[in-house]
């Protein structure tokens, strides 16, 4: 009964241990729906391998995993580009990184899975601004000419001078037009057969971005046009070598990662096809596989693809979970069919133990796990649609030698083989434009957690129900192995799963409600990150006012387990969430925001001398941001934005008192481009101030506890200084970054960093990096460790 209270003092003493420190700001500046995440290692960088973000939809259950590109030695920081234009809802997220001894950081540090942070939905930001004064129509042939003028006489006020772009799907074509102060004009050359959509994006003067609609063109092919195949993709080849040096250790290591990215598209008449290819270094047959292929056909009412794929049949069957193999999509007004059949996972040896008994021991590997699934939709998203799902995931144990999964001195399972198989129906309904949402999700799952032996016998199933059954679970086999270590035997409301969701968008007001049960017998092999035994409430509403320039957002999660009271006891949690973001025209802009969690079970009162009082926890965190900044574009010929934020968080035990950490963190930071330089300059401190109290027990003592109190100040400066040369083609910079952690250990690191980026021709560009990183201690002058690291990226696009 003590693991809680374990578990709890672990928790505390790894917050003291670790060397490693995050920060991560919400990106709430962008109204873009392709967002910048930024994680930032204010604290041993140089330790760390990896790090990924995972995020879903909120009210949704699941999370999808997605990795950060990992920054310099000067620039500490991991970043990634999520497209949120499909989260209607808004988006949770939280990081996880891990760092060369293979431990685990996460942030939010408490409960991440549980108290995500939380982003507000996108709403759209068009201005009505931008007159479309040419063309008339919309639909176009082949071989014609387009005019397209564009008038934004009622934003010239707004709009900083030379910042107006021009972008025909997705690609900046801003050279190809003619830009006044007030209007743009663009012809276009002879048009192929196929859908163009047009926009125009500006920077305005108080540093907003100001977007046009989206103006959508469709040019059908004529039979005075020859048919070609139209072809465009990219080719990136990264390397990276990082080189590690402790003289008092005389310790000398270097690693070397390639990657290599290939993504070719094309088609020809009604034939689409895509490509990709993705070659690391990291490949290891060892590992689960880095490397990704897929192969991609589509003809009108169908698509094929061949490779690495991640579909999403529903949250409960199929979702974010990449199978490699074959995939098929038919679909039709009114009806669709989605097919996938491949594998999971590869099976992978496990190690050979050195064992002082003289015979041989190994550790457990990992089954090769197939996977089977189809999806049944009738109706249409616009309307009211209905699914039905099938999925099935199967360990095949075949794949792994009994070696490396039965124990060799006792014979037991060291690694399970398993079978599953889920059912889901849902239903959609979408009535004024979309305006309104309803939908619900039911599915129920069969699972088996270990499939060694096969399946049972009528008799001895018989016997383990203690009742007779109409039908022979070895006349199953082949759909699904029965025996005894099925969860449940018998399918009942514990092997099932729901969710059900209302989405409202009203007068600038949107709405987002949604409720999902899981059972504690629910399983989906397919489905990743999907906790069991769960129920999730989840309130969120964002309204935007005067002309979007206010945006508040209030969330609510309430989550519990026990879902159908089979436990002794439940466990609850609250988290609550809210922000105001007021963004002024030509005046600073300032947002605050809260977010609470609060976690506790219903064992007995931790003061009474009952047993499983000991398992009763009460934990509590919150933080609190502030931020402001301001565009002042009238210095003359050094526009400057600044900005300051101010965060403070917490996070205590109330049951025991065991521990309380509190940081209070401040954040200043500048940009300048200089009008009459090719330069920029960006500058920024950080001061995060750590005070955590941590208790530990007494041998043999339950409520006397020993107090150590750490307390640590953490300084961090960072500037950088970027010129522009040959029209913004050629962009050497250089950076710093000198931090110092007071306390305890009085470490400091200074980091130096050179690169640049080469437009070397309109399709090829070229980068590179090269990073230093100093680390010492200043009550030990012979534990510095020094760092390299070099990078080069070549980029080519046809």
């Amino acid at each position: 009964m003590k693991t809680i209270i374990q578990i709890l003092l672990l928790l505390s003493g790894s917050f003291l241990a670790a060397e490693i420190q995050l920060s991560h700001n919400l990106p709430l500046g962008s109204i873009q729906p392709v967002r910048l995440f930024r994680l930032e290692v204010t604290s041993g960088f140089e330790q760390t391998v990896s790090t990924e973000i995972y995020y879903r939809e909120t009210g949704s259950s699941v999370f999808q995993a997605g990795e950060m590109k990992r920054g310099s030695l000067s620039n500490p920081v991991y970043e990634a580009e999520l497209d949120l234009s499909g989260f209607s809802s808004g988006l949770d997220y939280f990081f996880l990184l891990t760092d060369e001894q293979e431990q685990q950081h996460s942030l939010p540090q408490s409960e991440p899975e549980t108290h995500p942070f939380y982003l507000p939905p996108l709403l759209e930001n068009f201005s009505q601004e931008f007159l479309l004064l040419s063309p008339e129509g919309t639909r176009f042939t082949a071989g014609e000419e387009l005019l397209i003028a564009v008038s934004y006489f009622a934003l010239t006020e707004e709009i900083k001078p030379g910042s107006v772009r021009f972008f025909q799907n997705g690609k900046d074509i801003t050279l190809k037009a003619r830009i006044s102060s007030n209007m743009l004009v663009y012809q276009s050359g002879k048009l192929e057969p196929g859908e163009y959509l047009m926009q125009l994006k500006a920077q305005g003067r108080d540093g907003r971005e100001i977007l046009s609609p989206v103006w959508q063109f469709q040019v059908k092919k004529s039979r005075d046009v020859r048919e070609k195949f139209l072809y465009n993709g990219d080719l990136i080849m990264r390397s990276q070598t990082r080189r590690k040096e402790i003289d008092s250790l005389d310790y000398h290591r270097t690693t070397d990662r390639y990657d290599l990215l290939l993504n070719l598209n094309g088609s020809y008449r009604q034939l689409r096809m895509q490509s990709r290819i993705f070659l690391s270094s990291l490949e290891n047959k060892d590992r689960q596989p880095v490397n990704r292929y897929r192969l991609s056909f589509a003809i009108p009412h169908w698509q094929f693809i061949a490779g690495d794929h991640s579909p999403q049949y529903g949250t409960f069957s199929v979702a974010n979970k990449n199978i490699r193999g074959l995939h098929s999509d038919l679909h039709f007004h009114g009806f669709r069919l989605l097919t996938s059949w491949g594998n999971s996972r590869r099976s992978i040896n496990g190690k050979a133990l050195n064992d002082s008994l003289s015979f041989e021991a190994y550790s457990a590997g990992t089954f090769q796990r197939s996977n089977l699934a189809a999806r049944l939709e009738l109706g249409s998203e616009s309307g009211m649609l209905w699914g039905l799902t099938f999925s099935k995931a199967k360990d095949k144990i075949s794949s792994l030698s009994s070696k490396y999964y039965l124990s060799s001195v006792d014979s037991l399972a060291m690694s399970n083989p398993n079978d599953n198989v889920v059912l889901a129906l849902d239903t959609r309904i979408a009535l004024f434009q979309q305006r309104f949402i309803w939908g619900a999700e039911a599915a129920i799952s069969l699972y088996n957690d270990n499939i060694i032996g096969g399946a049972i016998s009528q008799d001895s199933l018989e016997t383990e129900l203690g009742s007779s059954i109409p039908f022979d679970p070895q006349d199953f086999t082949s759909f699904f192995i029965i025996n005894k270590n099925v969860e449940p035997i018998i399918p009942g409301l514990s092997s099932m799963a729901y969710r059900t969701y209302l989405r409202l968008f009203l007068y600038q007001n949107l709405l987002n409600v949604s409720y999902t049960a899981i059972g504690a017998s629910f399983n989906s092999l397919a489905a990743s990150y999907l906790p069991r035994d769960t129920r999730i409430l989840s309130i969120m509403d964002n309204v935007t006012l005067l002309q979007n320039r206010l945006i508040l957002n209030f969330g609510l999660n309430l989550i519990s387990d026990n879902v159908y009271e089979e436990k002794s006891a439940t466990a609850a949690s609250t988290s609550i969430y809210t922000q105001a973001l007021y963004r002024p025209q030509n005046l600073p802009y300032f947002g605050l925001g809260y977010q609470g969690s609060f976690s506790s079970n219903d064992y007995t009162d931790p003061n009474s001398s009952d047993s499983l009082s000991i398992s009763y926890y009460d934990l509590n965190s919150f933080s609190l941001n502030f931020h402001t900044g301001y565009f002042f574009n009238n210095w003359r010929s050094m526009p400057t934005e600044l900005g300051f934020s101010f965060t403070t968080t917490s996070y205590r035990d109330d049951a025991r008192d065991a521990f309380n950490f509190q940081r209070n963190t401040v954040n200043l930071n500048s940009r300048t481009k200089f009008d009459d330089l090719p330069l920029t300059l960006t500058a920024s401190y950080t001061l995060s101030i750590n005070d955590n109290s941590v208790k530990d027990f007494e041998p043999g003592e339950v409520r006397s506890f020993a107090e150590d109190i750490a307390k640590s100040t953490m300084n961090s400066f960072y500037c950088k200084g970027q010129l522009s040369f040959l029209s913004d083609k050629f962009k050497p910079y250089a950076d710093m970054r000198y931090t110092t952690l007071a306390g305890s250990s009085g470490n400091s690191s200074l980091l130096f960093n050179l690169g640049h980026d080469w437009q070397i021709l309109t399709n090829t560009s070229f980068s590179s990096d090269l990073g230093i990183v100093l680390n010492g201690d200043r009550h030990d002058a012979d534990s510095s460790v020094r760092y390299y690291s070099l990078k080069f990226k070549l980029k080519y696009k046809f």
